[in-house]
């Protein structure tokens, strides 16, 4: 099955069950996001909400949670992911947050 399969029209994950570390790194490198480590605490965060709650985070709570936990701000938050969370959950195999 190829990774496009995976995703419906607006590009995000049908089945975030079927996410892997593969699938982020194929979709990060579509949408032009060499993956840091930075990277890479956000997008545990957001499938720490996915697995525990079955939920994307709304734009808000990663905002706020990025913050407490790793120190980073809105405008850090943004040069990782330069259309926010919404690209944060496109890799990391959520669905559209809400508020974006």
């Amino acid at each position: 099955m190829s990774f496009e399969t995976q995703m419906n029209e607006d590009g995000y994950m049908m089945d975030p069950a079927g996410w892997t570390e593969a699938y982020c790194e194929w979709r990060a490198e579509g949408l032009n996001i060499a993956l840091t480590d930075a990277h890479w605490e956000i997008v545990n965060l957001f499938r720490e909400f996915i697995i525990d709650k079955a939920i994307t985070p709304s734009a808000r709570i990663a905002q706020k949670e990025a913050k407490k936990r790793f120190g980073l701000d809105s405008k850090g938050f943004y040069s990782l992911f330069p259309n926010g969370p919404k690209q944060a959950a496109m890799i990391s195999g959520g669905i559209k947050p809400s508020g974006c």
